[in-house]
């Protein structure tokens, strides 16, 4: 085979080898040995030095959580019917004034009165008026802490957002009258909530029926003692008829309402007695029994301790499609800022319970429990401003609902749990009572909001925020409004005639996707 022959047959050879170890060599050139990793949400922000914006990419999903610490104004609220008074208990009445050092003629009222506490001859023991002794009870303005959910998609200038507020809860707890301080309480000696003469501290002044608050009274305690000392003497000329001496300075110990007295009934009038009764033949047999009824003392209803509660949550839930207005028509390095605007619907529930529980010195426990739900729901407008500047970016954000509030009341009462009708120290015709309503009311409530916040860009994806936001909510029922003190039925009055704002800061996280 000649030289050129065989070079011939060898440059064939080696064309047919070369394209199929060309096309293994080119697999394995672009075959990778292993996977990048994503740090695209962790790269840095790039600067805009013309119009001073970042990188930030606001398309896609995106997710921000935040942490609410707000303020809800209080509502100075009155235990009792606001207005209302009453007189203190007229202990000694219709008693004439006479020169103790003369011997008191037959048949005429004892006088025990001193010089100072009479006008004139035929004058009463002066009284003072009684008004509601709790006028700033709960709710006050105490701040809470909650929780702001939102997500989103943005796509070109169109964006939909999901908001969910949870429960930003308001709690105030209040004890009133003669009670020790937290720091002196005793777990093994539980506090008695009673004067040393049984007399309450706190007056609660009730709407009543005429004379509802009268009946027999027995604060005396007399010893069943002669000789000039007080107990129990015979009406001259009436014979079988003795006279109660109301005892002054003499075993005084537990001698008011909730006190032990005497069992007696007090001769109030001083005429005699209370209960009579007439023998008119004089054969041993009643022929009339009589009542004195000018014997009735009007009561005053006091409060022995008195708890009051007042529970506040808040939940809200928006859905927002908003629109971006362009800025193409600005310089350039004034497109950093943009105006949106949006509408969509919105539900805000503000559940509110208020509470008074305590016992009275007359007909033992009332207490009364109120329970208002407003719920909101409507069409919402949004307008919204957002400034980008470097890694910074500020926000304004203002919202108005059109909100229609279908307001839930329930209430709950015990009145008189020691009540009995015609006993001593006992009103002389109320029953206990324990009484159960429900009522639901309409109302148009607008709610304003103002949203500002500043953020802060860590990286391409993540920013923190800080912010206020301020809520304004007209018609709505505050459950301690609504109270309608009435004895023997505590009612509900009319609602929807308050507002709330709330206010405070929020601190959260943005990620976006």
């Amino acid at each position: 085979m000649s030289p050129t022959r065989l070079r011939l047959i060898l440059a064939a050879l080696a064309s047919v080898t070369a394209f199929p170890l060309a096309a293994y060599a080119e697999e394995m050139i672009t075959e990778p040995f292993y996977s990048e990793p994503n740090y695209e949400w962790f790269e840095p922000v790039d600067i805009d030095l013309d119009g001073q914006m970042g990188n930030y990419s606001d398309q896609g999903f995106y997710g921000s959580i935040s942490r609410t610490y707000w303020a809800m104004n209080g509502v100075k609220t009155t235990i009792g019917e606001a207005g209302l008074t009453y007189q203190s208990e007229q202990i000694f009445r219709n008693l004439t004034h006479r020169d103790p050092i003369n011997p008191t003629p037959p048949n005429q009222p004892i006088d025990f009165i001193p010089d100072a506490l009479v006008d004139d001859e035929t004058t009463t023991v002066p009284t003072y008026t009684i008004q509601n002794d709790i006028n700033d009870a709960p709710p006050g303005a105490d701040f809470s802490a909650g929780e702001r959910y939102e997500i989103g998609y943005v796509q070109d200038d169109v964006a939909w957002s999901f908001t969910f507020l949870d429960q930003q809860e308001w709690q105030t707890h209040e004890t009133y009258g003669f009670v020790p301080p937290d720091d002196f309480s005793d777990p093994d000696n539980p506090i008695v909530f009673e004067s040393l003469n049984g007399f309450g501290s706190v007056h609660v002044n009730f709407r009543t029926p005429e004379r509802f608050l009268q009946g027999w009274r027995d604060y005396a305690d007399a010893a069943d003692l002669q000789d000039g000392v007080p107990g129990f003497f015979p009406v001259p000329g009436l014979p079988g008829i003795f006279v109660e001496v109301i005892p002054f300075g003499v075993d005084a110990t537990n001698n008011g309402p909730s006190g032990t007295g005497d069992g007696i009934i007090d001769d109030t009038n001083f005429n005699g007695g209370t209960f009579f009764v007439v023998d008119t033949n004089g054969d041993g047999i009643a022929d009339a029994t009589a009542i004195d009824y000018g014997d009735l003392h009007s009561f005053n209803l006091r409060f022995d301790f008195l708890q009051v509660r007042n529970v506040t949550n808040v939940n809200s839930v928006e859905i927002m499609r908003s629109h971006r207005l362009g800025n193409r028509h600005h310089m350039q390095k004034h497109q950093n800022q943009h105006f949106e605007v949006g509408y969509g619907v919105r539900f805000f529930r503000m559940e509110d319970e208020f509470s008074f529980d305590g016992r009275t010195d007359l007909m033992g426990r009332i207490f009364s429990n109120t329970r208002t739900e407003n719920q909101l729901v409507g069409p919402q407008l949004r307008l919204k401003w957002v400034y980008q500047q470097a890694k910074w970016r500020t926000d304004l954000d203002a919202r108005f609902m059109f909100g229609w509030n279908i307001q839930d009341l329930d209430q709950t009462n015990g009145v008189g749990e020691d009540a009995l009708p015609g006993g001593l120290n006992n009103s002389l015709i109320a029953q206990p009572h324990y009484s159960r309503y429900g009522r639901q009311d309409e109302d148009f409530s607008p709610l304003v909001e103002l949203r500002a916040q500043v953020g802060y860009q860590l990286t391409n994806a993540v920013s923190i925020n800080a912010g206020y936001t301020a809520t304004y909510i007209d018609s709505i029922t505050r459950s301690s409004q609504v109270v309608d003190y009435y004895l023997p039925y505590i009612g509900l009055k009319q609602g929807g005639e308050q507002t709330i704002f709330m206010n405070g800061v929020d601190v959260g996280v943005e990620v976006r996707f």
